[in-house]
């Protein structure tokens, strides 16, 4: 408790002596959210036109084998307007992960090296950038396939004959392995640009003591400042921009300072 009260301590100190960068960070990651905010609305309102066609394709193919009671083939998975249909929800799939990679990799990678240099001196910004990129790519492979993991699991909670977990569990699983995949990823980017894959996972497995109450702290830090404002919008739309701006981002920032803070310090020894 002790070593966290330091960190955050120490992580406070870097993150108020260098306040002129912190508008800088809460900005970017305002259009960082409404970067993502923008691909949702128009990558999901033109895919769900074709999602919706392709359901009820399907739909009425099995309605008519049950109303006939036979076995009949799926002929409408054959059909250029069915083929037409999946082809372009595949395609907005594809592009939605593709833009999705793009402003988290700008994004995130400019806030982050923001972090750092708040609390590194000397900070190469081609080689930070260089590595991000890579440990990025990974971090967000490893994102999809737990997101495919889940929506599989689900699935078989929801509608399998006889599951052996129920829908809550299942949920809770799933959260529980982003939470996991979140300690490690905020472990590397604090690392960066350092050789992170390999420190990631040691720092990650033997410093878990030291490291696990700042991923406790930050989880606190992000549920509150995602959560809250759904709660203020009811009450009033400026408060909760105002919550947003001043509070919930710059403590965000703040999380990030105490990450690298913290990984810096049990790296160091």
């Amino acid at each position: 408790m002790n070593t966290l009260f330091s960190t955050i301590a120490k992580a406070w100190k870097a993150f108020v002596a260098h306040k002129k960068l912190i508008p800088l960070a809460v900005f970017l990651d305002v259009l960082f959210i409404y970067g993502l905010t923008k691909l949702h609305y128009e990558v999901f309102n033109r895919a769900s036109s074709y999602a919706i066609q392709l359901t009820t394709m399907v739909s009425k193919q099995v309605e008519t084998i049950a109303a006939s009671e036979t076995v009949q083939d799926l002929a409408v998975l054959q059909s250029a307007e069915f083929l037409q249909a999946y082809h372009a929800l595949v395609k907005y799939i594809l592009i939605f992960f593709s833009v999705a990679f793009l402003i988290w990799l700008v994004g995130k990678g400019l806030v982050w090296f923001i972090a750092h240099k708040m609390v590194e001196k000397k900070l190469n910004p081609r080689a930070f950038a260089l590595k991000f990129f890579g440990m990025t790519l990974f971090w967000f492979g490893l994102f999809i396939a737990i997101t495919l993991i889940g929506l599989n699991l689900l699935d078989y909670a929801l509608f399998g004959v006889f599951p052996l977990i129920g829908k809550a569990a299942a949920n809770t699983l799933v959260v529980g392995l982003y939470w996991i995949l979140a300690y490690f990823v905020f472990i590397s980017y604090s690392l960066v640009p350092a050789k992170t894959f390999k420190q990631t996972f040691v720092l990650g497995v033997k410093c878990w003591k030291e490291l696990l109450p700042v991923h406790i702290v930050s989880s606190l830090i992000f549920f509150v400042s995602t959560t809250l404002p759904m709660n203020l919008v009811k009450i009033d739309m400026y408060l909760m921009l105002a919550f947003v701006v001043l509070i919930a981002l710059p403590a965000i920032a703040w999380s990030r300072v105490c990450w690298i803070t913290a990984v810096h310090k049990v790296r160091n020894g």
